[in-house]
């Protein structure tokens, strides 16, 4: 009865702001305030109050003091937000190319009173440089290409880094948990992130990605690519299924996107969570 009525919901405000160019409205989620575009799917799911709740309360669970995270793909910045609201000794990096998105994210941090997050307007990829970014009707379908799930409105040009870059070029020793959401070129985040990936020191306990075969399709790459490459790097795979914890499986491919890699092993995430005693 509960999803029915949130899918009532969504579909009347759907039907309501859906003419509404650039709708943005104020909105609050797990005790966060936030702008969202009402006419876009994410803003909608966050009105709603039914946004990637199981995924954010299970990755909000494993923050810890002192703790880095990274948001790559992050929209209008709601994990970043929750994450920062959380706990205010996490220093959060988040990666954001649309104009407007950034604009909206800047703006709830001055909601919140949030200044432990560093925004950058670019893309995370295998390359420095600039690229041709789709611009799609509704932005979170945007991608480095056309991912066709929503027209393209326009190309932009934006600014592209690598996180092995970034690391060096900030000083930044390591990565806690991160975030990707890149809308199928997830594996390009990971061919940029060898020399982290590598380093136990360095990589991530926890990664939470977004897999989804269609949009794979436009990079040449698979779901069973990106698991394989994760497990190459010593992290096994996992989904929040409802309020269990499943091992990911083919049964869940393109039916739950959201898939969590935690390091196998008590080692290399012990050395992670060290850190911080």
């Amino acid at each position: 009865m509960r999803n029915l009525v949130s899918r009532l919901r969504f579909e009347m405000y759907r039907f309501w702001y859906k003419h509404i160019k650039n709708s943005v409205v104020q909105t609050e989620y797990m005790n966060c305030k936030i702008l969202v575009r009402a006419n876009e799917d994410v803003g909608l799911q966050i009105l709603v109050g039914n946004y990637e709740k199981n995924d954010l309360l299970y990755l909000l669970s494993m923050i810890r003091d002192g703790d880095t995270f990274f948001d790559i793909g992050a929209n209008i910045g709601l994990f970043s937000l929750l994450v920062a609201k959380k706990n205010c000794t996490v220093k959060v990096h988040s990666f954001e190319p649309i104009p407007i998105n950034s604009c909206l994210f800047k703006a709830s941090l001055c909601l919140n009173e949030i200044e432990s997050v560093n925004l950058n307007q670019c893309c995370v990829g295998d390359f420095v440089g600039d690229i041709e970014f789709s611009l799609a009707s509704d932005s979170a379908y945007s991608s480095i290409h056309d991912t066709g799930r929503f027209p393209e409105i326009k190309k932009i040009k934006a600014k592209i880094t690598t996180l092995d870059e970034y690391l060096k070029m900030n000083d930044l020793t390591r990565i806690d948990i991160m975030k990707i959401d890149v809308e199928g070129a997830e594996k390009l985040v990971l061919d940029g992130a060898r020399n982290i990936l590598s380093n136990n020191l360095v990589k991530p306990r926890l990664v939470l990605m977004e897999l989804f075969d269609k949009n794979f399709d436009l990079f040449g790459t698979s779901i069973d690519d990106v698991v394989n490459v994760m497990k190459l790097y010593k992290y096994k795979a996992f989904v929040i299924d409802g309020n269990d914890k499943s091992v990911f499986c083919p049964r869940h491919y393109n039916k739950i996107y959201n898939v969590f890699f935690e390091l196998e092993g008590n080692d290399g995430v012990k050395k992670n969570y060290e850190r911080h005693l």
